[in-house]
């Protein structure tokens, strides 16, 4: 069942490469003259909320003195697959600054 979602228009590159990395497919609606576009998926809300947590990491990854390295949420620490994948051949990686608290406690 598809279900409709907002993304802010100035995370929309971030979405669309986190969606293409993560193959997950979406249709996006036309631009209604808003600040968000509307978009049509067939995930849950958890899913999507996992999607919004890639892209915050995309953005602090982007806008670090080393965006080599990547950025995981703690969501996807928790997911050893996801994980791997994303630090495959690095060996190292930061965690989301609003998760930095769940990182020390685990």
């Amino acid at each position: 069942m598809s279900h409709v979602y907002r993304i802010y228009e100035n995370k929309l590159k971030y979405f669309e490469f986190v969606c293409h990395r993560e193959q997950v497919p979406y249709e996006l609606y036309p631009n209604e003259g808003m600040n968000y576009r509307k978009i049509s998926m067939d995930i849950s809300r958890s899913k999507f909320e996992e999607i919004l947590d890639d892209i915050d990491c995309e953005i602090q990854r982007e806008n670090s003195k080393h965006p080599e390295i990547p950025v995981i949420s703690f969501r996807t620490m928790m997911q050893p697959k996801k994980f791997q994948r994303l630090v495959a051949g690095r060996g190292v990686f930061r965690p989301l600054s609003r998760d930095k608290e769940k990182f020390r406690e685990f």
